[in-house]
């Protein structure tokens, strides 16, 4: 049902141990960015681009690279046996003592070529094919090893960041992007309602339009765009650490959101400032109250 749901809550004596799948792109770059802003928080960064990894702490301008803040871990979601090994990793750096708190994978926010008009269906299949193993698999496996073991944590969350053009595919070059997208929008509908009788719950966040690394960044990350730059259709570019703030706020705020549509910066400015969230039916989503 569209109903908000039971208060959120988690104590913050325990300490917030947030595990960013896909850290070291344009989004999870963001996400990273606003949790360490956060008092008690620490980061697991997980990606399976190694270089871009070591490099995070200083891209986030952290004064040590090996801040007991941020932990950088190598791991990759393609496989079955490549995500239990990550998970194998991940466990050994949180250590015994310590458990996850979030979630966050942003390993769905970009796909490879389009599979528009003028290929062959043969390559058209492949290319859809190739965005399933590159951005669906390795959600699908990393929720199959992750969920359950904060199903029962209390003020746990998992959340998807889901890519543009979900609801409609403006430029048939696109399809393959907006298929993606539409793809993790309903798979994190199901997860939303496999949670609903948890004491975590599952959100996912949908981006409607562009995101970049701030400005210092785009001279060592020339690759900064967040799908197609269509500035007439979804605004100015945005900022990822501003964009990586609704996820700080969707984690930390006492709703059970589950699907949350973000159309614009401003959107997703109100939506960090919020107190709280309503239905609209007439856009089947959920998004802060104006």
């Amino acid at each position: 049902n569209n109903v908000l749901g039971a208060i959120h809550t988690y104590n913050m004596s325990e300490g917030i141990n947030v595990l960013v799948l896909g850290a070291a792109g344009v989004v999870g770059f963001g996400i990273c960015d606003a949790w360490l802003k956060e008092e008690g928080v620490t980061v697991f960064a997980v990606d399976k681009d190694s270089a871009s990894l070591s490099k995070l702490a200083n891209r986030l301008g952290l004064d040590n690279d090996s801040s007991s803040r941020l932990v950088t871990i190598v791991g990759d979601f393609s496989s079955d046996v490549s995500g239990n090994a990550a998970k194998n990793a991940i466990e050994a750096a949180l250590g015994q003592n310590k458990k996850l708190t979030h979630i966050v994978s942003a390993m769905g926010c970009s796909t490879p070529a389009p599979a528009g008009t003028g290929v062959s269906s043969s390559d058209a299949l492949k290319r859809v094919k190739e965005s399933y193993e590159q951005v669906f698999y390795p959600n699908l496996i990393a929720t199959t090893l992750f969920l359950d073991d904060i199903r029962d944590t209390e003020g746990a969350s998992f959340t998807l960041a889901g890519g543009p053009f979900t609801h409609h595919c403006p430029n048939p070059e696109l399809y393959n992007t907006s298929m993606m997208g539409a793809t993790l929008n309903h798979y994190g509908t199901i997860l939303t309602a496999n949670t609903k009788n948890s004491k975590c719950r599952a959100n996912n966040l949908c981006c409607h339009y562009a995101i970049a690394y701030p400005e210092e960044l785009k001279k060592s990350n020339p690759s900064s765009s967040f799908g197609p730059l269509l500035d007439k259709d979804f605004g100015p570019v945005t900022d990822c650490r501003d964009w990586g703030k609704t996820f700080v706020r969707v984690a930390k705020g006492p709703e059970r959101a589950g699907f949350i549509c973000m159309h614009d910066a401003e959107e997703a400015a109100i939506l960090v400032k919020s107190k709280e969230w309503k239905w609209f039916p007439d856009q089947h989503k959920y998004g802060p109250v104006y």
